[in-house]
């Protein structure tokens, strides 16, 4: 289906350089014109093209580059990590799991003469949660069997190979929001799994004081290669934990065998402030076996599309008839490409709270627009404004752009709509489709005659 504008246009030449060609010898070229001509954009006149919309499935998502880069430029892996799951009656089942190295707080522990470890504890601090908290979740902590890579990029379809369960928490109602007590003291909402002292008495008390693994972190890292924390499949909720809290941490206590009424601990945490930085990251899987309709129509235009955090879906726009605006005597004073919420179908899970509008590259979401936010908060991305039930993205330079480099065999580009946030939440949001029977998304010109 072919979407024309709301008006046709008659072919005339085109000008659509004409605030750069004009007031080049006043200003340099760049920005020249948006200052002057889009606050007049009252006064213009505008064009609406309709969109053809798809649902597109990715893959993967990236989650981790390689450590060095991780470290140096990204500041480590201390960033909000998903881990849970749930099931939407329109997305399926959605799942996150968490793996990290962890590091010593203190080298060279020394457990004494005869320790006897009591008991293990992992605390993981919770700041967040998208789905049903009142469902029980089953957790389950496993050793990683082998060391993350330091050269390796990292995604979202990442497996990593598990060795011995550590321990398992059923029937786990989360309160995100509500402190716990930890020794007699009230603090931050936090999930505590405890851990099989057994494992922990052969691998970490009974290897004696100077012990070498426990020397430096580098190599207690190739010693105790790290964990990999995971939720059993069924309906419930996905959580956001915070691993470079101090309230995130594993802690073995233990007592000496002569001193029984004396109770000692270690700790190992996923600090980002050491020599050694643990790697760290959440790997996501997506079943939509049980969606109604198929997610691969690439190729159909439909009444509803879909934006998916966690390396999910995301919703591909393009506008046919946009070469009508080549060879016209217009003047492009501002763009705006503006996409309505189905509300109707959200099944009472929260929309982001702002999107992005990517190129697609070999099929997935590649570079940012031109039109990207730099303002206050912005991060330098395009960001859509979720008011009045929809989304409004700026789209003047990326328009101009993309009009001045099509031919006689160009192609119309495709856009993507993606989170802001793609591996830090699990929301997930309904749009409405280039078929849907009341509002449409569309991009809005705004144009003078001059």
């Amino acid at each position: 289906m072919i979407h024309k504008p709301i008006f046709t246009l008659k072919r005339a030449i085109i000008v659509l350089m004409a605030p750069f060609v004009f007031l080049a010898c006043e200003k340099p070229n760049e920005g020249l014109g948006f200052d002057q001509i889009i606050g007049a954009v009252p006064d213009a006149d505008v064009i609406e093209f309709g969109a053809i919309t798809a649902t597109r499935n990715q893959d993967s998502l990236l989650v981790a580059i390689n450590y060095d880069g991780q470290r140096l430029l990204v500041n480590g892996y201390g960033s909000i990590k998903l881990i849970g799951t749930y099931v939407d009656p329109l997305f399926g089942q959605a799942k996150a799991e968490f793996v990290s190295e962890m590091i010593l707080e203190d080298l060279n522990p020394s457990f004494g003469t005869t320790p006897i470890v009591d008991s293990v504890n992992l605390y993981l601090r919770t700041v967040g949660s998208y789905g049903d908290t009142l469902s029980p979740m089953s957790w389950s902590v496993h050793t990683l069997a082998e060391n993350l890579s330091r050269d390796s990029t990292f995604y979202s379809s990442f497996e990593p190979v598990t060795g011995t369960q550590l321990g398992e928490l059923s029937n786990f109602t989360p309160r995100p929001g509500t402190p716990v007590a930890f020794e007699g003291e009230a603090v931050p909402s936090s999930i505590k799994i405890p851990l099989d002292p057994s494992f922990f008495q052969q691998t970490f008390a009974d290897q004696g004081d100077g012990f070498s693994a426990f020397a430096t972190n580098e190599d207690f890292r190739t010693y105790f290669p790290g964990i990999k924390v995971s939720v059993q499949e069924g309906s419930g909720s996905i959580l956001s934990i915070s691993p470079a809290s101090v309230y995130s941490r594993l802690l073995i206590f233990y007592r000496l065998a002569d001193t029984s009424t004396t109770t000692e601990s270690v700790e190992l945490n996923f600090s980002q402030n050491k020599t050694t930085v643990p790697i760290g990251f959440s790997t996501f899987e997506q079943d939509y076996s049980t969606y109604p309709v198929a997610f691969d129509t690439a190729n159909a235009d439909s009444e509803v599309a879909y934006v998916q955090s966690m390396g999910g879906v995301f919703t591909t726009l393009s506008f046919e008839g946009l070469d009508t605006l080549l060879d016209q005597n217009f003047v492009i004073n501002r763009a705006f490409i503006e996409v309505p919420i189905e509300r109707t179908t959200t099944g009472g899970y929260p929309a982001h709270s702002s999107l992005e509008i990517r190129q697609v590259e070999n099929d997935v979401p590649g570079s940012l627009t031109l039109d990207f936010s730099s303002g206050a908060g912005g991060g330098g991305l395009l960001r859509g404004d979720l008011r009045d039930n929809r989304y409004r993205f700026e789209f003047t330079r990326e328009l101009f752009v993309t009009l001045n480099a099509l031919d006689n065999t160009a192609k119309i580009p495709t856009f993507a709509i993606v989170p802001v946030n793609k591996s830090t939440v699990s929301n997930r949001t309904v749009l409405k489709g280039g078929k849907s029977l009341l509002e449409t998304p569309k991009l809005i010109v705004y144009y003078t005659k001059p």
